[in-house]
């Protein structure tokens, strides 16, 4: 039996933090149509600490938990953000793969500046240590928006893009149509001439 009254007002952080790390989880999940198992892990010790913060003997036990609750929080909102960025430093990988042999510069403006905050962004991810993760959740959750700004962009000019690809492709096979086509002449004509003689 709890023998001290609870104060709503020091789960008020941790319930926000919370809700931060649910949604985001929830929107990545929706993006990668799968479960990102690491946040769910942080998730189920956010509920493990906020139950003892709520049966513990004293008050500094109950702040100690509720601590442990929000940095766990903090973890599921970053890993979260990771798998997120993941996802869309790979749908950026092969978009770079799929318009290689075309110029994206003079169809997305700033092609070159959002290719180098994309890198910016993986180094960011890359290079975090993992025992700290927790301090970087709020970068990661702009870093995120940012990516998938600039992943939105790319794909609203595939269409573009794709326009580009095929002149191109057309063109390769005109010019490829045209060699053969002067190849063959140009035998006719040796034959011709080695005929003659």
């Amino acid at each position: 039996m709890i023998s001290r009254a609870l104060d709503p007002n020091k789960y008020r952080e941790l319930y926000r933090l919370f809700k931060r790390a649910e949604n985001r989880m929830k929107d990545v999940e929706r993006l990668r149509n799968e479960a990102i198992i690491p946040s769910l892990n942080e998730l189920r010790y956010v509920a493990y600490h906020c139950i003892n913060s709520i049966v513990a003997a004293g008050e500094k036990e109950s702040d100690s938990e509720i601590a442990l609750a929000e940095k766990h929080s903090r973890l599921a909102i970053y890993d979260s953000m990771e798998a997120g960025i993941s996802y869309l430093l790979l749908k950026l990988k092969n978009f770079k793969q799929d318009y290689k042999a075309i110029t994206i510069g003079d169809i997305v403006p700033d092609y070159l500046k959002k290719m180098k905050r994309a890198n910016e962004i993986r180094d960011l991810i890359k290079n975090t240590d993992s025992q700290n993760r927790e301090n970087y959740y709020v970068k990661s959750l702009k870093s995120y928006k940012e990516l998938s700004d600039i992943i939105d962009e790319l794909e609203m000019a595939t269409e573009e893009l794709n326009k580009k690809l095929k002149t191109m492709r057309i063109q390769f096979w005109g010019i490829g149509v045209v060699g053969i086509v002067i190849g063959i002449i140009g035998i006719i004509v040796m034959i011709v001439t080695l005929c003659k003689k």
